[in-house]
């Protein structure tokens, strides 16, 4: 007997944006994890995602905003791969894909 598992994956859209949750998990990361993603300093949220967008290691899908030096919604994706579990289940309206 043959089984065969589809899954598609979690997807994070804010604005024209979208990315996998996978990618915005990374991005969390980068940016200091929760305690970064909950600090609403606008100073903070920049120097965070500004090193965010500096590091190698982040997901090339984040090109497009750190060139439109867009730090609020990397703050905010940020958030929201800082507490994936809330978006697995689909609390969060910016979450599709569950």
């Amino acid at each position: 007997m043959a089984s065969c598992q589809l899954t598609n994956p979690v997807l994070v859209t804010d604005g024209k944006y979208t990315f996998t949750l996978d990618a915005v998990q990374e991005l969390a990361q980068l940016m200091g994890g929760a305690n970064a993603a909950g600090n609403h300093n606008p100073r903070f949220v920049r120097a965070g995602a500004m090193t965010a967008c500096a590091n190698l290691s982040l997901p090339a899908d984040f090109k497009p905003v750190c060139q439109a030096q867009d730090w609020t919604t990397l703050t905010r994706l940020a958030f929201v791969g800082a507490n994936p579990y809330e978006c697995e289940i689909c609390t969060f309206v910016a979450c599709t894909g569950c």
